[in-house]
């Protein structure tokens, strides 16, 4: 635990730091810890790192439909690099993009990196388990920042790549696709997002059991083969406190966006997976449906905080992202059941040294 408390408190200092190009520098050099971090680990931290270490492991081939991530391991291992270098190799897949990405494309570096570990999807957290996604993630993010810019071809390229690690990524197209067609008022979209919150909080598992066997039969949302996310995402449906950190700060960000930036594609993107997430929250693994799109937030909180002249905006996003820091704090030392392994506490592999 005290070297996440260290990354906390580092990430935090850099707040502090006047100088723009230096800031910068600070948390790249802290995003590259990070990478380490992550890559490093031993096989008992993270939830699923123990199956991943089997998996490149294995001497036969392996090969899936996320064509990139299986291609690659398979080239690695062909070169004899061992299972934990081939772990660190991917924390360098899933870091790189992710820190250009930040560098050339966030106002402000400081609060997407705060996002990036403290969101209630812990993104830093989950490169430590849900790798392949984790890996998508900075890509697809790629893709949507160049598809704004309507540099198409390299939007597709970076598209193609995050779903050569995830085929999760696929989901974009549907919410790209209502982003284009159709852009509703602030009125509308407030009304969007307060009904989907409603069914986040109401809806139980028991009433969605017909819609959880179509989603198993996704291989990418097969919740047989993720007993523990199943336990803990049944477990968590109870608990109002637990649903509100899901829920509210992604749609209260998904409103200041949208009602600043809603002529932004990326942001009518975040607004409409937002809106699919507070409905798919309640399912076992359901997140993962919108995990790498609702991660524009680590792009947008910056955007909406910026405006200096609005305190309210800085008040209510700082309120909530402690918010959510506080709740990390709480449920990082515990795993979701008592079988799983977990982040903490954190330990090196030996075998990078």
């Amino acid at each position: 635990m005290a070297i996440f408390i260290l990354l906390t408190v580092l990430a935090l200092l850099g707040c502090f730091i006047d100088s723009n190009r230096f800031q910068k520098t600070y948390y790249a050099l802290l995003l590259v810890m990070m990478m380490c971090i992550s890559g490093a680990r031993s096989i008992n931290v993270g939830p699923d790192t123990h199956n991943y270490i089997l998996v490149y492991s294995k001497i036969a081939g392996i090969w899936s439909n996320e064509f990139l991530f299986f291609g690659i391991m398979q080239l690695l291992k062909s070169y004899g690099f061992r299972p934990v270098e081939i772990q660190f190799a991917f924390s360098m897949v899933t870091f790189i993009p992710l820190i250009l990405l930040l560098l050339k494309k966030s106002n402000n570096i400081a609060i997407s990196v705060l996002v990036y570990i403290f969101a209630y999807n812990i993104y830093f957290f989950e490169t430590m388990n849900i790798v392949r996604q984790s890996c998508a993630l900075p890509y697809l993010l790629w893709s949507i920042v160049l598809l704004s810019e309507k540099k198409y071809v390299k939007s597709a390229i970076m598209f193609i790549i995050s779903i050569g690690f995830h085929t999760s990524s696929i989901f974009a197209i549907p919410m790209i696709a209502l982003s284009y067609l159709y852009r509703p008022s602030l009125r509308t979209a407030t009304i969007i997002l307060f009904i989907t919150m409603i069914i986040g909080f109401t809806t139980t598992i028991s009433q969605i059991v017909g819609l959880i066997d179509i989603l198993s039969s996704f291989k990418f949302l097969n919740i047989e083969r993720y007993a523990t996310y199943s336990e803990w995402h049944t477990d968590r449906s109870k608990y109002f406190t637990l649903l509100f950190i899901i829920i509210v700060p992604a749609s209260i960000c998904a409103f200041y966006s949208y009602k600043q930036y809603s002529q932004s594609i990326i942001t009518r993107i975040y607004f409409y997976s937002v809106a699919l997430n507070n409905i798919l929250c309640v399912l076992p693994n359901g997140f993962r449906a919108t995990f790498c799109l609702v991660a524009l937030e680590i792009l947008l909180y910056p955007l909406i905080i910026r405006n200096k002249d609005k305190k309210i905006n800085i008040i209510v996003l700082s309120s909530l992202l402690f918010l959510i820091a506080v709740t990390d704090f709480v449920r990082l030392p515990s795993p979701p059941s008592k079988n799983s392994k977990w982040f903490v506490p954190y330990e090196i592999d030996r075998g990078i040294i």
